[in-house]
């Protein structure tokens, strides 16, 4: 069958030509067929079935209405994973308006900054932005669950596929945070490929415990059950223990990870656990131990492990593993998502090079930055993911590093991920850290940052004679630290920057 094709954002992109146009439409299909289940459960907090999150979610858009906002309007959510983001999410997008999430764990200067670059018309907040009230302060602020909402009737705006429907900022590791735009068109792909590639159904119920304003959380999870019809169970705040009870009591059928709450799962120990109903589990944001694999494998032996690979550029995945290639592909990310493609730019010898991708999940662009743009996509509208990897000849992609972050000893290129890889082999490394540290003869050397599993003690030069037996000899790191944990972005991401610099 030929491949569909339109034109979208000056691209053209092969799409699904039977797929929902708007976001909050999803939500009505799936009330007149779910109204009576439960959408949103918040452990220790309301549950909402389809029914009553559509009657709230319409409610609270009228009063948005009439509080002035207009399409195209931000609407900044200060919200934590309660049932008060999808609510607001939802109503904000049901006025035609465009959902600002704000990451609770920035400092609030950094929240500063990016609501001064994105002027929010409105800001709702929840008690656990308390810490930013001081960002806040200029702006109107109203909290989440003191608004009930209005009974007045809304009129229908002339509203496109192609209007923005969130606009999330990147972690600004890199430089200054830049306002991702992410359209309906966008996130609605995003949803129809999880949907076809890990074949969720209506009974899926998944345990969302990865920050709601973040890509995974939002699209990868609540959004996604939303259109299959499935549940959205919260968890306010994550804790190992918690996490095991709400698998057990709500009958999680599907999770979406980091790959280190799935070590904290593995070494608080899983036995005598009722997880029956546990079938898939997704990671992304990290590179998996093997080791963490193996035992997962041999713990639950019916659960389907699947990698993921995207951006908050991608609208969540870029890259998606099938079913039951995990353990034939276990260091693979997957292949591209149904309707995207993926090329490697100036591959070497290896086939190594900066991976592209295409497709309609990929944003149009950043808000109020032409230069970063021009600078982020090539003339044919792929994103520049700044990661460096591979194509095998199946197709399956393998991330072997950040452009930014290949290690270069006097020549020698050292990936990051490949020292990290050998690390998670051994029995006491619970999670592992590479990076480039200056060197005054070779330029840079490699410095491992080491988080040993409770109980173990380790020693730098054990690990170091351990890689050196796996390893070609300037790979092995010259220093290596231990640490208690180590310092990741709300996406679960290992911040490498602090790392550089000691911190």
């Amino acid at each position: 069958m030929e491949a569909i094709t339109e034109i979208h954002y000056k691209r053209e992109v092969r799409v699904y030509p039977q797929r929902p146009r708007r976001l909050e439409s999803i939500l009505v299909e799936s009330t007149k067929s779910f109204g009576d289940k439960d959408s949103l459960v918040q452990i220790g907090g309301a549950r909402l079935t389809y029914a009553e999150l559509a009657d709230k979610v319409e409610r609270l858009a009228a009063w948005l209405q009439k509080r002035g906002i207009r399409p195209g309007d931000r609407v900044a959510l200060a919200l934590g994973n309660t049932v008060f983001f999808p609510l607001w999410s939802l109503a904000t997008l049901r006025a035609g308006a465009v959902v600002l999430p704000v990451n609770l764990r920035l400092h609030p200067e950094e929240v500063s900054v990016i609501l001064a670059d994105s002027l929010p018309k409105l800001v709702v907040a929840g008690e656990e932005a308390l810490h930013l009230s001081s960002a806040l302060s200029s702006y109107t602020v109203v909290k989440a669950e003191e608004v009930e909402g209005e009974n007045a009737p809304r009129v229908e705006e002339g509203f496109s596929e192609d209007d923005p429907a969130f606009l999330i900022y990147t972690s600004g590791t890199t430089g200054r945070p830049k306002g991702v735009i992410l359209t309906h068109f966008n996130v609605i792909h995003s949803l129809l490929h999880y949907r076809e590639v890990f074949g969720t159904v209506p009974e899926d119920r998944t345990l969302v415990a990865v920050p709601l304003f973040h890509v995974t959380g939002l699209i990868g999870q609540f959004l996604h059950m939303l259109l299959v019809g499935g549940t959205s169970v919260l968890l306010p705040k994550y804790q190992t223990e918690t996490f095991l009870d709400a698998l057990e009591r709500e009958g999680i059928t599907f999770t979406f990870a980091v790959p280190t709450i799935y070590a904290f799962l593995l070494a608080h120990g899983l036995a005598g656990r009722s997880l029956s109903s546990w079938r898939l589990a997704a990671y992304g944001g990290a590179p998996m131990p093997l080791a963490v694999l193996q035992g997962l494998r041999e713990t639950l032996p019916d659960l389907d492990l699947r990698n993921a690979y995207g951006a908050t550029e991608t609208a969540s995945p870029a890259t998606l593993m099938p079913a039951s290639q995990t353990e034939r592909k276990p260091l693979s990310v997957g292949k591209p998502v149904p309707k995207g493609e993926i090329r490697i730019a100036e591959p070497g010898p290896d086939g190594v090079g900066e991976i592209l991708i295409g497709g309609p999940m990929v944003t149009p662009g950043y808000y109020n930055r032409p230069e970063e743009i021009a600078r982020s996509f090539t003339e044919e509208g792929y994103w520049r993911s700044g990661d460096l990897g591979y194509l095998d000849e199946e197709g399956f992609l393998f991330v072997v590093d950040r452009l930014k972050e290949v290690i270069n000893r006097g020549g020698e290129k050292i990936y990051s991920q490949e020292v990290e890889n050998v690390l998670y082999q051994h029995p006491g490394v619970l999670e592992a850290a590479v990076v480039g540290i200056p060197d005054p003869v070779f330029g840079e050397r490699v410095k491992a940052v080491v988080v040993p599993r409770p109980g173990v003690d380790l020693s730098p030069e054990e690990l170091q004679r351990f890689i050196g037996e796996r390893l070609a000899h300037y790979k092995v790191p010259e220093e290596i630290e231990f640490r208690k944990s180590l310092p990741r972005n709300a996406g679960g991401k290992v911040l490498k920057g602090l790392l550089r610099q000691g911190k």
